[in-house]
């Protein structure tokens, strides 16, 4: 008897925003059409197919580039598919007669093991069960994006690098709950003229977009008019949404070392959201209302809202790793509640500040999940198994 009939697993929802993304070279396959690949798994007693696309890349001078690409799996375009899918591990018997080429995934973290299962060039009919896709869906219009996913629209502006709301299901109603990305930037010249822009002043052009049965894919080209004809340009940047989150690697251009032209300088950077009940980091713990509550944090890397009926988190975490002083930006005016980070921008050296920014919109329980996503990342290896 298989091995994998010993034992029934469900979903692994303690992973249901872990995604693996396998590139082709890293697999060892090149030149494989997309229409022969099947990604599947064994759990709930019965073999299933994954929801799973291909994205197709091109580095350029270094530089990461997404196209639309000729329909084949080769080089380092990105395989990427739902971990929470995966299943028990089976047995190489079992399952040697079903494709020409069989990848073992193994999905890992401290505590548990799965396994994953990708076939190349069926050797005959696939009966497996179809799981659904991620449930996706992209509308372009000429001024912006809106994004649907379950009981949620997010709406991206074409001509700035920011979501610009996002709207959430409450019984039979959508109702705004995300007012955008806000930016206040000040810098104190020696000459005592001062410059303050705001998120007004960001700007970006489309580059690339694409949905999926699995994600969606957004690139953008950001730059920023700070005055006195001066704009500064922003690397490329790339945004991936998920079922449940976003996210977003962002690269911030420092042109110059400000300490030598300024004597001040600070970005408040942060998020406006419809009045929540609760505020959630690090180090605070927040009723809102209570104006005896003292909200501060010295290195705020995350947060953590809940209301009635929605939740949102948003977790910080450095690539380069440039030293910055990166407080709590908090202000709540009764209506609205504004939370993200101050920035002390006067001694930032000069060069590029790299970031990635996790933002969740999901149910209050999930949040150890979304913790989990960010601090405790699943680890996989791919084995070949035929």
């Amino acid at each position: 008897m298989p091995l994998y009939l010993f034992f029934i697993m469900t979903f692994w929802e303690e992973r249901s925003f872990d995604y693996i993304i396998l590139r082709a070279e890293d697999i060892g396959v090149k030149d494989i059409s997309i229409q022969d690949i099947y990604v599947f798994s064994f759990f709930e007693n019965q073999f299933n197919l994954l929801p799973f696309q291909v994205d197709e890349v091109e580095y350029v001078k270094g530089k990461k580039n997404y196209k639309l690409g000729d329909g084949f799996f080769d080089k380092k375009d990105e395989l990427v598919f739902p971990a929470r899918y995966c299943g028990n591990k089976l047995d190489k018997e079992s399952i040697k007669d079903l494709f020409d080429l069989i990848f073992e995934v193994e999905a890992f973290d401290r505590y548990t093991r799965r396994y994953c299962y990708i076939g190349i060039r069926s050797k005959r009919g696939i009966d497996f069960r179809k799981l659904p896709s991620e449930g996706i869906s992209v509308l372009e219009k000429d001024d912006e994006i809106i994004v649907s996913q379950d009981n949620r629209y997010s709406v991206f502006d074409n001509s700035r690098p920011v979501v610009k709301s996002i709207e959430i299901r409450n019984g039979d109603k959508f109702e705004q709950v995300f007012f955008g990305l806000r930016v206040d930037i000040y810098i104190e010249l020696l000459s005592l003229i001062s410059l303050r822009k705001t998120e007004r002043d960001i700007y970006a052009k489309p580059i690339f977009i694409k949905s999926g049965d699995v994600r969606v894919v957004r690139v953008i080209r950001p730059y920023a008019d700070i005055g006195f004809g001066i704009k500064i340009p922003g690397a490329d940047t790339i945004s991936y949404i998920y079922k449940g989150f976003m996210y977003v690697e962002n690269v911030v251009p420092i042109p110059f070392d400000l300490k030598y032209l300024s004597r001040k300088a600070y970005a408040n950077i942060y998020l406006a959201f419809s009045r929540p009940r609760r505020f959630i980091s690090e180090k605070n713990n927040v009723l809102l209302g209570d104006s005896l509550t003292e909200v501060q944090e010295d290195e705020h890397m995350w947060g953590f809202l809940e209301s009635d009926f929605w939740s949102a988190a948003y977790f910080i975490k450095e690539i380069t790793q440039i030293p910055i002083k990166r407080k709590l930006y908090y202000k709540d005016d009764g209506n609205m509640l504004y939370v993200g980070i101050n920035l002390d921008i006067l001694n930032l050296p000069r060069g590029e500040h790299r970031f990635a920014l996790y933002g969740f919109f999901m149910p209050p329980e999930n949040i150890e999940i979304a913790k989990k996503k960010v601090f405790d990342p699943l680890r996989f290896r791919v084995k070949h198994l035929i």
